[in-house]
């Protein structure tokens, strides 16, 4: 259960919005939201993060609205969990913005993006270049 939720958390934060929106559309389904609520002190550490990044995050109205519901849900079924839960996310949250910040900017990949193009040209310049068709008539 935990590798499915794990999925599924990865699919809350997908930057392609069907993705994200199908996944949280899951809480719709009763069959799937009796399995979570029977197993939240399991599934809502692995989906918390997802929800609350989704939550503080996300521009688009409609998929806020869906996490908040999601949200609602878990708040619901176990209040002390979810504060519990909530709590961990914010002590976290500073060490996971100091973080980001080391992580490489976007000029750090378009170097690497550009070294590994000169590799690709170096490589095939080895080869020599097949004869011009039809020969030139001497």
């Amino acid at each position: 259960m935990v590798p499915l939720f794990r999925q599924i958390s990865r699919c809350l934060n997908s930057l392609h919005f069907q993705v994200a929106e199908r996944s949280l559309f899951l809480w719709n389904n009763d069959h799937v939201r009796n399995l979570i609520t029977q197993n939240r002190k399991v599934v809502l550490p692995i989906i918390f993060l997802a929800v609350e990044r989704n939550l503080r995050g996300h521009w688009k109205p409609g998929r806020t609205r869906l996490t908040l519901n999601v949200r609602k849900l878990f708040s619901d079924a176990d209040q002390a969990l979810f504060n519990e839960c909530l709590l961990r996310f914010q002590e976290n949250e500073p060490k996971e913005r100091e973080l980001q910040a080391k992580r490489p900017t976007g000029s750090a990949w378009r170097t690497r993006r550009l070294q590994g193009r000169r590799h690709h040209k170096a490589s095939f310049s080895a080869y020599p270049r097949p004869p011009k068709w039809p020969p030139p008539v001497p």
